[in-house]
């Protein structure tokens, strides 16, 4: 720290070599007290890292009406994934879950929380996926959106153009949506609401981030590919098949998880 106070010293020097000696030593003297309190104060304090889910718990992520759910009620493993459609490891995991639940077919939903974190372009596309689901039609927006939005050929390109309204319209009449209803529920108290519901369920249970997966409740921190989530799902089948065996039924599996999953950190 001295050595870069006369470092610093000899700069200013060199700077105001025309100016009095009184006011040079002035500057160097204040210099010098600042230093002291910096030493004084010593390093600054690592901010603390933000508590994260143990994967090794079940979490509280109930599926409800305004979630959008690919896969049948009865499936043995529900995966809950928060996304942001300007997320570019989000685009990158949607082909990922399309491999998953080709594989694994039967076995496995889907159920999406948008969770926007960048609002400037990823609120819109939200709204409009939500819009879609009043129309039984949210998973082929989700992927209308994604093909449009993302190239992931590499290099990945994205265009935020189509996250606009004129593009999530235009996906919205090719899927075969009432654009009326589209448009209504778009703006509508219940999609904004939604949205709100499902960023506070996410972050009541750590998600500070995207994508965050959840698999039968517990939190997914292994390569997103179809190889490792699979690992994990096979896992989750074997419990459900032994709990299936006490009597569960496999439409009420995932409700007896959460029944008893921890709702928050």
């Amino acid at each position: 720290m001295r050595a870069m106070l006369f470092a610093i010293a000899c700069v200013v020097c060199a700077a105001a070599c025309n100016r009095s000696d009184d006011k040079l030593a002035s500057r160097v003297d204040a210099l010098e007290k600042r230093i002291d309190a910096l030493e004084k104060r010593g390093p600054a304090a690592a901010r603390p890292a933000p508590p994260r889910p143990d994967p090794n718990v079940t979490y509280y992520l109930p599926v409800v009406s305004g979630d959008s759910v690919r896969g049948p009620k009865d499936a043995k493993v529900t995966i809950v994934e928060a996304f942001d459609f300007a997320c570019p490891y989000c685009a990158r995991s949607s082909p990922v879950v399309e491999q998953v639940m080709d594989k694994y077919k039967g076995q496995v939903r889907v159920v999406s929380k948008y969770y926007v974190v960048h609002p400037d372009t990823a609120t819109l596309p939200a709204l409009a996926a939500c819009a879609a689901n009043e129309q039984g039609k949210a998973p082929e927006m989700e992927k209308a959106i994604w093909a449009a939005a993302w190239k992931l050929d590499p290099p990945p390109n994205f265009d935020a153009t189509k996250l606009g309204q004129a593009s999530l319209e235009a996906a919205a009449k090719d899927i075969g949506m009432n654009l009326d209803k589209f448009r209504a529920d778009m703006s509508g108290d219940a999609c904004k609401q939604t949205l709100t519901r499902q960023a506070k369920e996410v972050q009541a249970v750590g998600v500070n981030g995207t994508p965050w997966f959840f698999v039968n409740g517990r939190s997914y921190n292994g390569p997103r590919t179809a190889d490792g989530f699979g690992a994990a799902i096979e896992a989750e089948i074997q419990k459900a098949d032994a709990a299936l065996k006490t009597g569960v039924k496999p439409e009420d599996y995932y409700a007896t998880l959460m029944a008893s999953a921890k709702k928050s950190l």
